[in-house]
């Protein structure tokens, strides 16, 4: 639920690889570069009135970070990570993009007491792929009900969420809602795209089968960097809120200023959601929380040009809409709603 956090703006810059040069030129140019982000982020945060970081990591090592240096809660940037962890168990050969994700899925179901996945969604459930979900084709209801147009702007689930503040809204609980566990489908799996993050709720079940857990609980997230040298794993400071609150998780405060259910998007400081467990209500489709510096770091060794990788460039390419096209590779991607690969595809 990124928007309830609307107010703690974060912003994250990843340079490309820049031409190496001498340390003191690294240094001289990271202390300037420094300093022009520190401006900016001073300008915004009066601007906006808000809290804004910024972070930028490059392959000639240059490391910047400006504003506040505190962890925010990064909401859908999730997805990015758990979109990769996914794309790790395809080049590890555990699962294609063209798996059916259903008799992988439906025993944590069961488990968690809720029906198989054609129980919750209607019998087109058991063609849904791995591509489908990663790809926001698969059809399965949104959870997060944010409806801005047309006005005025209506949050089901936000106001389901703000009136029990403690509660927590794990796997579960989410997709055993009414507009949720529809006993259908919004379309055909593949036929259109439509956004819906409870893609990645299944996403995360399928990653909790994947590693053995048995809980959906049980799945550390953080499997994600293990390709990653122990010294590099180690300067980074990921946290995924599986349970708790923002607070809970050291997060920067935060505010929803938006005019949802009826309330005033003018009002400051907005409404404070620091205590609010259903932030996190998405699990591996919204609980990172971490500084900027970690989710710059987190970007480049996904996408960067140089060092160590989570993920080989093949892999990643899948990720990124047109890489394969481009490259002539006469594919395309599953990443932001792209159209699906053509053919059979298997890690290979």
């Amino acid at each position: 639920m990124p928007a309830l956090s609307a107010s703690r703006t974060c912003l994250v810059v990843l340079g490309a690889s820049l031409a190496a040069g001498s340390a003191a030129g690294t240094a001289s140019a990271a202390a300037a570069l420094q300093k022009r982000l520190q401006e900016i982020a001073v300008e915004k945060q009066e601007l906006y009135n808000c809290s804004i970081g910024i972070a930028v990591e490059t392959g000639a090592g240059l490391v910047v970070s400006a504003g506040n240096d505190g962890s925010f809660a990064w909401g859908s940037v999730t997805k990015l990570a758990t979109g990769a962890a996914l794309m790790q168990q395809v080049a590890a050969r555990r699962i294609s993009l063209d798996t059916p994700v259903a008799p992988l899925i439906d025993p944590l179901l069961v488990r968690e007491g809720l029906g198989r996945m054609h129980v919750l969604f209607g019998p087109r459930a058991d063609s849904i792929t791995l591509e489908h979900l990663l790809a926001m084709k698969s059809g399965i209801p949104d959870y997060d009900t944010a409806t801005p147009y047309p006005p005025p702007p209506t949050d089901a689930f936000r106001k389901d969420v703000y009136a029990q503040p403690a509660a927590e809204w794990p796997p579960a609980r989410l997709l055993n809602l009414s507009y949720v566990r529809k006993g259908k489908l919004e379309f055909e799996p593949g036929a259109h795209w439509a956004y819906s993050s409870t893609n990645f709720v299944l996403a995360g079940l399928l990653l909790a089968r994947l590693s053995n857990a048995t809980r959906w609980d049980a799945y550390g997230q953080a499997a994600l960097l293990s390709p990653l040298p122990a010294q590099r794993r180690s300067s980074y400071a990921l946290d995924f809120a599986s349970h708790g609150t923002p607070a809970a998780h050291g997060a920067v405060r935060g505010f929803d200023r938006t005019s949802y259910n009826g309330a005033n998007a003018s009002a400051r400081p907005g409404v404070d959601v620091s205590d609010v467990a259903g932030v996190f209500g998405g699990w591996t489709a919204s609980d990172i929380v971490a500084p900027p510096a970690s989710v710059a770091r987190l970007v480049y060794d996904l996408f960067g040009a140089s060092g160590p990788r989570l993920l080989a460039r093949r892999y990643v390419d899948e990720m990124i809409p047109g890489a394969r096209d481009a490259a002539g590779g006469g594919q395309s991607d599953w990443a932001r709603g792209a159209p699906p690969l053509s053919g059979g595809r298997v890690a290979s």
